[in-house]
């Protein structure tokens, strides 16, 4: 692996690349919750446990502070962000209201081959059985495997502004999907959620697809609320 002098000289192209890897692995240590909400980050540890140089940890930190994963306090210190329940409820308020009207439009707009996307992500998460022992991994796949369902529907319709504010809250979304997938028998009833608004989608009923995200939402909050009150 390139050491830490040399990766802060190496070209900005590279760099990029590195940062970019970097803040894949922080991300998905962040939303898996291996890094505890709350905690500071010491970038020592943290160059030596993702092999990267302090410069693309750096760019991987900004990048992860634009998806409110972490706080920047200059001169003092890098925390995750807390996952407090005032927070998490404005997240599902915020998913309510972005996916509802992302999946009325989905509704009108959806092509063949998105709604056989659909079709297959809905038969994963039903035929989804996670291990004995859940790991943060099983939980990322679990969580990563229900939003893939989301982007599907957002690109569908067609409206980059909402797309790119889905996109905006994904990072936030993850983590409490991670969080609400630690409650036992959560995989069915999100399944059976999904395929409501697959039905929907699949009879072209806008208000139905749109009525059935907003409840999925409402659901996912009520969840998160459930495994957070243990």
């Amino acid at each position: 692996m390139v050491d830490v002098l040399q990766a802060d000289l190496i070209s900005s192209p590279a760099r990029h690349r590195m940062s970019d890897r970097v803040a894949d692995d922080l991300f998905r240590l962040i939303v898996t919750l291996q890094l505890k909400p709350g905690s500071i980050l010491n970038e020592t540890a943290l160059m030596q446990h993702l092999q990267c140089g302090r410069t693309p940890l750096r760019e991987a930190l900004i990048a992860l502070e634009r998806q409110a994963l972490i706080r920047i306090v200059p001169r003092q210190a890098t925390l995750v962000t807390e996952i407090t329940l005032a927070a998490s409820a404005e997240i599902y308020e915020a998913l309510r209201w972005v996916e509802g009207p992302l999946a009325r439009l989905a509704a009108e707009r959806i092509t063949g081959g998105a709604l056989h996307e659909l079709a297959a992500d809905c038969a994963a998460l039903e035929n989804f059985r996670p291990p004995a022992q859940p790991t943060p991994d099983s939980f990322y796949r679990l969580a990563d495997l229900d939003f893939d369902f989301h982007v599907v529907i957002a690109r569908a319709a067609g409206n980059q502004f909402l797309i790119a504010t889905l996109d905006a809250l994904r990072g936030s979304a993850l983590r409490l999907m991670c969080l609400s997938y630690r409650g036992a028998d959560v995989v069915p009833h999100v399944a059976a959620e999904h395929r409501l608004v697959l039905d929907a989608l699949n009879a072209g009923d806008a208000a139905a697809a749109e009525s059935a995200m907003q409840a999925h939402a409402d659901a996912g909050k009520r969840r998160m609320f459930e495994q957070a009150s243990r």
